[in-house]
């Protein structure tokens, strides 16, 4: 499901952009954040605490939170640059730059 959702909202950004277009891939990325709150997200809470021997169940529960917290505010900084047009490219541009 995810994937189709990703699929338009990739389609949607070869397209011209219009007002329309825009609102259109951000009810979609909504629709996604959705999805994933009530299938994948909580599973990973129950593979974490099940999979780990009880030695070491609190550390693993700890590192993989932190894993999470680390990862979503990369994700947090990503996301709107990537949205943006102006400060993508420029990002873009920095990396791929010959120094």
């Amino acid at each position: 499901m995810i994937a189709i959702q990703l699929g338009i909202i990739g389609i949607l950004g070869c397209l011209p952009q219009s007002a329309n277009i825009s609102y259109g891939i951000g009810a979609l990325m909504m629709l996604i954040n959705l999805t994933f709150a009530t299938t994948l997200g909580p599973v990973c809470y129950t593979i974490v605490a099940e999979l780990p021997a009880s030695e070491v169940r609190a550390q693993t529960v700890v590192l993989a939170r932190a894993a999470y917290v680390i990862s979503g505010l990369i994700n947090d900084q990503l996301t709107p640059r990537m949205l943006s047009t102006g400060d993508w490219s420029k990002f873009f541009t920095v990396i791929t730059s010959p120094i």
